[in-house]
């Protein structure tokens, strides 16, 4: 293998990297391939990992992935507080808890982590999740408990709004038009015109290609700050942090993937479903949202004391919420969690996140096995047949 072979790889190497945000494992990723959107889950070599990677497509049309996230925690008219049993804040979340609204004297958002009573309570996906969540919590702690109810509902209702979504989206695509056609171009010059005049007899074609991928950098780099300047998606508050804007501009594999420090925070705020709703079609948007309703209508709570109303109440609202949602994109929630066909007469229960079937055994299985659907109640599919 040539030198010239292995610095290719090397820097083909860095540049998967580059296309990758480390975020918690529970953050998904809509990417977008010649206009068809899909889910991208985080990769993490261990389910116990906290945080995982999440990877945008690397080839073109480059398209970066915009992250959303269910969130850590339940809020309610008394506190806010955590199911035990559900690794997702960064803390030990074995243990459920509950804090009442009477002791939450501060609240702040450090970057992309929520900061209660000065503590670390989440980690968040993005700065403007964090951000978000954080201003709700301060307006919940200072109103009266009367007013708590209809303000997290009205903050709900703005959370699962599929059209705010399509709508910065389609404003985002506007205001990265010439980023984009930028990064596009300086994607093929360092990985389809170098290698190619490098490695093959064409070498008398380096200096003007690399005089264009020059200036396609160059053009990149300062559309990058000019994008992020006027865009009018992102506040100031949310934008790259200035470490992350230098190493976009002054480093080419970094440059090409710029136009992601602006998808990421782009639908921080908002909920997956919402997400989905807007750029999912109707197959991939029911695939995506049966999971999630069977975790709200089957998953045993395991709150903690003082906090059952509330995680009760959080998980009805956000029960009622989906629903709404899949049945004005004409999708019929109760028809998504209906039990699938028997794949063996003996079967008599069945998992409604996941669609595993158990059999009939001696001792009778109440819960699914996969680690994903831990606390998923089964379903009941009534007496084996067959026997």
């Amino acid at each position: 293998m040539s030198d010239l072979v292995e610095l290719f790889l090397i820097c083909a190497l860095i540049y998967t990297f580059e296309c990758a945000e480390l975020v918690p494992q529970r953050a998904l990723g809509f990417v977008s391939f010649v206009g068809a959107w899909r889910v991208r889950r985080t990769f993490a070599p261990n389910p116990a990992w906290a945080r995982g990677l999440l990877f945008a497509d690397p080839w073109p049309p480059l398209a970066p992935a915009l992250v959303a996230e269910d969130l850590p925690l339940t809020l309610g008219p008394d506190g806010l507080g955590l199911e035990g049993g559900r690794h997702q804040t960064g803390r030990d979340d074995r243990e459920a808890w509950f804090i009442p609204w009477a002791q939450v004297e501060t609240v702040a958002a450090a970057g992309s982590l929520l900061l209660i009573n000065g503590e670390t309570l989440a980690r968040l996906a993005t700065r403007r999740s964090a951000r978000a969540l954080a201003g709700l919590c301060e307006e919940l702690k200072r109103l009266a408990p009367a007013a708590r109810e209809p303000r997290l509902q009205s903050w709900l209702n703005a959370r699962f709004d599929g059209t705010a979504a399509a709508a910065r989206v389609a404003a985002f695509r506007r205001e990265t038009r010439a980023l984009r056609v930028a990064t596009n171009l300086l994607w093929a010059g360092l990985f389809l015109a170098l290698p190619a005049v490098l490695l093959t007899s064409l070498i008398e074609l380096l200096l003007p290609v690399a005089a264009f991928t020059f200036v396609a950098w160059l053009a990149a780099a300062v559309l990058f700050e000019r994008t992020l300047r006027s865009s009018r998606c992102l506040d100031r508050d949310i934008r790259p942090e200035l470490s992350k804007r230098i190493v976009a501009v002054t480093s080419p594999l970094a440059t090409v993937r710029s136009t992601d420090h602006l998808a990421r925070e782009l639908c921080g705020d908002l909920d997956p479903l919402a997400v989905a709703v807007a750029l999912l079609p109707p197959a991939r948007l029911s695939a995506f949202a049966r999971p999630r309703l069977g975790d709200l209508r089957y998953r045993r709570s395991r709150a903690a004391a003082g906090g059952e109303a509330d995680g009760r109440w959080w998980r009805g609202e956000l029960l009622r919420r989906c629903e709404n949602a899949l049945r004005a994109q004409n999708l019929d929630p109760n028809a998504m969690l209906a039990p699938p066909e028997r794949h063996h007469p003996d079967v008599v229960a069945w998992c409604p996140r996941c669609l595993a079937q158990y059999r009939a055994g001696t001792s009778p299985r109440t819960s699914c096995e996969n680690p994903d659907c831990r606390g998923i109640s089964l379903g009941v599919m009534g007496t084996a047949r067959g026997r």
